[in-house]
């Protein structure tokens, strides 16, 4: 069983079940999303909140069997998002384009990072459904983890020293290097984000060895502020 802060309490949801919401100061539940809710043959598979403000939104993830012709992250399921009220639990909209949330933390009243077969990542308003923007993805299954920092979508490469940070809104993007003693090649990098907090981003970047033979294997951690 997950359990997420949200609204003005807190939810429980389970793969392929329903989703309860509680109280935060007497535990007793104040909404339930049965698993018959979410469309045919769709099982509930994650559930992201944007917070816990009377505008708070908690979106569910379902998977269902493949109807659109090309074929999302997992070949053999699509994605399907719902958004509901976090304090009354009322559906707000239903999106069957074929994105799915974003591995990675982070989401806000206003922006929640998506992610589509490893080929597009964008930005969701959680308030309608809406996909504000989506651009190509040059890293591709690197970039289906994206995490919101302030409203940004911050994604990283899985070799490479560049953090891409883009505007929640407008997707307008910058690109931040990494404050690391690089290899002679960049691309001899590995880079992976471990979450984020704030404004920070943690980071974990691996050397593997092709250009720095003596550095193999060697690993940092480290802090990078996206502000």
């Amino acid at each position: 069983e997950h359990v997420l802060a949200a609204g003005p309490g807190y939810l429980t949801y389970e793969r392929d079940g329903a989703i309860t919401a509680y109280d935060a100061a007497t535990g007793v539940p104040r909404w339930h999303i049965a698993a018959e809710v979410f469309p045919k043959d769709c099982g509930l598979e994650a559930v992201r909140s944007t917070g816990v403000t009377a505008g708070s939104v908690v979106i569910a993830q379902c998977m269902r069997p493949q109807l659109h012709e090309i074929a999302p992250v997992n070949p053999d399921n699509e994605p399907v998002l719902i958004g509901f009220d976090a304090n009354t639990g009322e559906q707000l909209w239903l999106n069957n384009a074929g994105f799915e949330l974003a591995h990675g933390v982070g989401a806000s009243d206003t922006v929640v990072a998506l992610a589509r077969r490893a080929e597009e990542v964008g930005s969701l308003d959680p308030q309608t459904g809406v996909v504000r923007w989506v651009r190509p993805s040059d890293e591709g299954p690197c970039e289906s983890t994206a995490h919101v920092i302030n409203d940004q979508v911050v994604t990283g490469p899985c070799y490479g020293v560049d953090i891409r940070v883009a505007d929640g809104y407008t997707g307008q993007e910058r690109l931040i290097s990494l404050p690391v003693a690089l290899p002679v090649v960049a691309s001899d990098l590995e880079v992976s984000s471990l979450g984020a907090y704030d404004s920070m981003l943690l980071l974990q970047t691996r050397s593997r060895g092709r250009t720095e033979p003596g550095a193999a294997g060697r690993e940092r951690i480290g802090v990078l502020s996206v502000d």
